[in-house]
């Protein structure tokens, strides 16, 4: 299995309030980068996600006993819309495209070394079965969700089958702080037929992430605020049941404004275990 040395993801959200404690006031989903949250738009609100990453691969196995380095960007359009104020339907529809380096200078460059198109998409209901909320912004949330990774067909880019997925997701807001938390488990039925990374192989996997918020700006919200500035730090973990794991460390920064927020996050591996594929 390829060993990732840099994950670096930029999000640009567009999106309406997931929920707000007076109209006046900012969007305040607070939903970190590279996990789920418990927090989703309202009934009948639409929202679009746009998420962009870059990954570097060395010493990728090519299929046929050799090794090749891969870079690969890829852009998940996540589109969410809220059915009631406590259910909403989620569409995930990635766009990959894939260069390999087979040892020749020029390969980057040769079209044949070159995948891309639309990967396998994901269609998803999240059910927040739990809110409480607090005095002033403080609240806690909790959700389910489930759903299906279905394929594209796209050959290089899909494992052509359907693996079904469940989840649980929290969100607490604490003043200036923000905590939240995910696990996942999804059944692979199918391999790619040379998956980078891990989590697209045959064997099922179990994904659980934490994160940390803080706001920056404001220290305290007025009427008259229209922006925020968090930092946040994530451990982003998954684990295959064959025995292979990887554990990233994601700081970044986000900024939400009353109807779109903008977010940075760089992803560094701390703990791996990938065996050849």
């Amino acid at each position: 299995m390829a060993r990732l040395e840099l994950a670096c993801v930029f999000v640009m959200a567009v999106a309406a309030v997931a929920w707000a404690v007076a109209s006046a006031r900012p969007a305040m989903g607070q939903q970190a980068t590279n996990q789920a949250s418990a927090t989703q738009p309202g009934a009948g609100l639409l929202t679009f996600r746009e998420r962009v990453s870059f990954h570097v691969y060395e010493n990728h196995s090519d299929g046929a006993g050799g090794e090749q380095d891969a870079l690969e960007l890829a852009a998940d359009n996540v589109f969410v819309y809220g059915v009631t104020g406590d259910f909403a339907v989620m569409a995930h529809l990635p766009v990959k495209v894939r260069w390999f380096d087979r040892g020749d200078d020029s390969a980057l460059r040769d079209s044949a070394d070159i995948d891309g198109g639309l990967a396998d998409w994901t269609l998803m209901g999240q059910w927040r079965f739990l809110r409480v909320d607090e005095v002033g912004i403080n609240t806690s949330r909790y959700a389910m969700q489930f759903g299906v990774e279905g394929p594209s067909y796209n050959d290089g880019l899909s494992s052509e089958s359907f693996d079904p997925f469940v989840g649980l997701s929290m969100t607490h807001i604490r003043g200036r702080h923000g905590f939240g938390g995910a696990v996942r488990y999804k059944v692979n039925t199918d391999s790619e037929p040379n998956p980078l990374g891990l989590g697209n192989g045959d064997s099922d996997v179990l994904t659980y992430d934490a994160s940390y918020l803080y706001r920056l700006d404001p220290v305290a919200y007025t009427a008259s605020t229209t922006a925020s500035t968090y930092l946040q730090i994530e451990l982003n973990s998954l684990y295959e049941m064959d025995g292979d794991r990887r554990t990233l460390l994601s700081p970044g920064l986000l900024f939400e404004a009353q109807t779109w927020a903008a977010e940075v996050s760089v992803q560094l591996p701390v703990d791996q275990r990938m065996t050849d594929s």
